[in-house]
């Protein structure tokens, strides 16, 4: 995969009937028309000596290569209790379908980003800094476009979920829910959020993911809290509208690397 390494195989060039009738990079939507951001979520499982040149491939190769061709920000992050073998995500911020699917074009012809990945190409098969990554594909809610960057600078922790559905129905009606209602119980009850998004393409389907920011795991469980007993979360937790929206959560721990735009 010489060219176009970033997101062929599990991005613009694959997702085909998974987008709207008519989109594509041909074709692209009049950006008028495109009101959420689409985000590109990679879970890399490193190898033993995978954690360096990963880092150097991210850090002063790729997030500078996505942003200069696109793509608003980019994050990096590790668990924040480390597995063996070691996990990193990356979740790439596009502002809409168009930059998403112009971007591999666009940096398949950026020479800098060519010349300086040779030595990620050139990694010997018994060298190879991670196994296998798992891809997905997300939409923004409509009811919360645009990723919140916060201060890069500051202490922060992420929690990231995702929800299960035992159908789609059940999502949509859980997107609802987050849209119309439970976004705002969360910023005023201290969960911060960090982005909200139904998922297009990728494992666990049907499902959404969201991503919320605490600045450490004690903010976390005290925020939690407030909203589990929060008078508003408790009016409408059970409303007939949202009965069995959610059949499985998964939930994952993470803190940005120092070179994360997130």
């Amino acid at each position: 995969m010489r060219r176009r390494n970033f997101i062929a195989g599990s991005g613009a060039l694959t997702l085909g009937s998974l987008l709207p009738v008519g989109l594509n990079s041909k074709n692209p939507l009049p950006s008028q028309e495109v009101i959420s951001e689409i985000y590109e979520l990679r879970k890399y499982t490193l190898t033993s000596g995978g954690r360096l040149p990963f880092d150097q491939y991210w850090h002063a190769v790729t997030v500078p290569a996505l942003t200069r061709n696109g793509a608003r920000c980019v994050g990096v992050f590790e668990e924040l209790t480390p597995s063996d073998p070691a996990i990193m995500y990356v979740l790439v911020v596009y502002p809409s379908w168009n930059e998403y699917l112009q971007l591999s074009d666009k940096i398949s012809s950026d020479g800098t980003f060519m010349e300086l990945k040779q030595f990620w190409d050139d990694i010997r098969p018994q060298d190879k800094p991670f196994d296998r990554y798992d891809t997905w594909i997300l939409e923004a809610f409509s009811g919360f476009q645009q990723l919140l960057q916060y201060d890069i600078t500051e202490d922060r922790i992420f929690e990231m979920r995702t929800y299960e559905g035992h159908n789609e129905d059940a999502v949509r009606r859980k997107v609802g829910m987050f849209n119309n209602e439970e976004i705002d119980i969360f910023r005023k009850t201290g969960l911060h959020p960090v982005f909200f998004s139904k998922m297009v393409a990728g494992p666990q389907m049907p499902a959404l993911t969201y991503m919320l920011k605490f600045k450490d795991m004690a903010e976390r469980d005290a925020n939690w809290k407030v909203f589990v007993d929060s008078l508003e979360w408790n009016d409408i937790k059970d409303k007939p509208e949202y009965a069995d929206t959610v059949s499985k959560i998964i939930q994952v721990f993470l803190k940005p690397t120092n070179y994360s735009q997130i």
